[in-house]
């Protein structure tokens, strides 16, 4: 993951409000990574 993918995506995710223990911020992190162009692989 490039610097600036992982820079935009600890950004948003420290955006996200804690209500629960944090399991929504994994849920929204995880989410970004999976679906960023950096992460997808063309066969």
């Amino acid at each position: 993951m490039s610097p600036q993918t992982k820079s935009i995506l600890v950004d948003y995710v420290n955006h996200v409000p804690l209500y629960d223990d944090g399991t929504q911020r994994l849920r929204e992190a995880l989410l970004m990574a999976v679906a960023s162009p950096e992460f997808a692989v063309q066969k």
